[in-house]
């Protein structure tokens, strides 16, 4: 391949989506891994995590495929489509359950809410999933494509308001919303929220028709430092107990990884709701073209390529995933969570930076050498999943010799103790803390 024609828009930028769409599938199944071999596999939150990220990995490894294999009708390429599904569904589902697990275990009212919430959404998955499955000959990839990128829903002729073309990505959107932000936003929260802001409003209103100066002295004269409004509104949002010297695990790491997973989650709800009304804007489009009798890609046009503003926006969506996994990982390598037990969380940490190195290493990689020496990506895909777990299983042992490091100071901290120092000579205590220490150096951290 010529230089001139990997720097094509249409081509760099299907490379971008590919190289995205790779970093996710590795950095995905690690934390699958991760959490299975550090996590506590008693707890069913921590197995229950494994399963979303492995699906979240499955999804990437399938959309990888898709993106780099050129558009035609072929049996193959639907079926890959069609496997998708399952991911697109569950994730957001088992999102959901994680979320209100922990949220929970700190606010009893979650408590009751949960099963209500659990079992409505699990309908509107289910609900989803069975009309992709009866009407899959309509959601094939190509007419996917053909809609989203000229409005046209090719031989669907007969499609009405209420058909499952349209009804399908309107449940979707709602769907995936209300599983992202559904621990996070209830009517009681958005109050107190709502409040705090008018109170705040008021205040500040308040003290403008006071004057500064007098605005100014009421506040020295009270000795009082005024909130802002960002601690105004995370006092009225986080109802949560505050007191983390006394929480703890897995509380404590929930609380510790709630404002990255906040944001997490409203990255998440912002990029579905660009494609949904990507998807909503096509078809009111189509509806329109339809009535006036215009057709803006004749049917018997064959697409060869994905159109370059869909590889646009699938580059952005990629990114905004890769980013949700940065906030995602950073809270299960650095809190805890799902992880379900202690960790040394700051060394553990650096195990995240290395994979995020490694992963974009492998990434850019990859799509250079499926670029320029035609290379097979399925299997090139199922060589960096191995080696994914290998080295997953290499960061696991390292991360359990340090355990064993520290087993093994235990006799040194029980051998310290106040009273068996206080009762010792001073020389013999100075020759006994020299053994101690070069016992430590030499034989535990050497």
């Amino acid at each position: 391949m010529s230089l001139l024609t990997f720097l094509e828009p249409t081509h760099l930028f299907q490379t971008i989506v590919l190289a995205l769409s790779i970093f996710n599938l590795v950095t995905f199944l690690w934390l699958a891994f991760t959490v299975w071999l550090n996590g506590n596999r008693q707890a069913w939150i921590a197995r229950l995590g494994v399963v979303g990220l492995g699906f979240s990995a499955f999804f990437f490894f399938v959309h990888a495929l898709l993106i780099a294999s050129p558009l035609s009708y072929t049996i193959s390429q639907d079926f890959l489509w069609r496997l998708l599904w399952l991911p697109a569904i569950c994730v957001p589902y088992i999102w959901f359950a994680i979320g209100l697990h922990y949220a929970a275990l700190i606010n009893q009212n979650w408590r009751r809410r949960r099963p209500a919430l659990l079992v409505s959404s699990g309908i509107l998955g289910c609900l989803l999933l069975v009309l992709l499955v009866l009407y899959r000959s309509t959601f094939t990839f190509v007419g996917t494509v053909r809609l989203l990128a000229y409005s046209d829903l090719y031989e669907e002729t007969h499609a009405g308001l209420f058909s499952p073309t349209v009804l399908v990505p309107v449940l979707f959107l709602c769907y995936v919303t209300f599983c992202a932000i559904g621990p996070w936003f209830t009517p009681g929260r958005v109050k107190r929220v709502v409040s705090a802001l008018g109170g705040f409003i008021g205040r500040r209103v308040k003290q403008y028709m006071q004057g500064p100066e007098k605005a100014a002295g009421s506040e020295i004269g009270g000795d009082k430092k005024i909130p802002g409004l960002g601690q105004v509104l995370a006092a009225a949002f986080w109802d949560d107990p505050t007191d983390v010297e006394l929480l703890q695990e897995p509380v404590l790491s929930w609380h510790l990884a709630r404002p990255g997973l906040f944001l997490a989650a409203l990255l998440m709800v912002g990029l579905t709701t660009i494609l949904g009304i990507v998807g909503i804007w096509s078809i009111v489009d189509w509806f329109e073209y339809r009535q006036h009798g215009a057709h803006i890609l004749p049917a018997s046009l064959p697409l060869e390529t994905i159109p370059l503003h869909l590889l646009v926006l699938d580059t952005i969506a990629a990114g905004a995933v890769a980013l949700i996994i940065l906030l995602v990982g950073y809270s299960i390598v650095r809190h805890g969570v799902l992880i379900e037990r202690p960790l040394a969380r700051r060394g553990f940490f650096g195990q995240w930076r290395g994979i995020v190195i490694v992963a974009t290493t492998v990434a850019i990689f990859i799509v250079l050498l499926v670029d320029f020496t035609h290379s097979t990506l399925g299997s090139l895909l199922l060589i960096t999943s191995l080696a994914t777990g290998a080295y997953a299983l290499f960061t696991w042992s390292s991360y359990t010799a340090h355990d064993r490091y520290i087993a093994l100071l235990g006799p040194f901290i029980r051998s310290t103790n106040l009273r068996h120092w206080l009762n010792t000579d001073l020389q013999r205590t100075e020759q006994g803390l020299e053994d101690l220490f070069f016992h430590l150096w030499q034989d535990v951290l050497a």
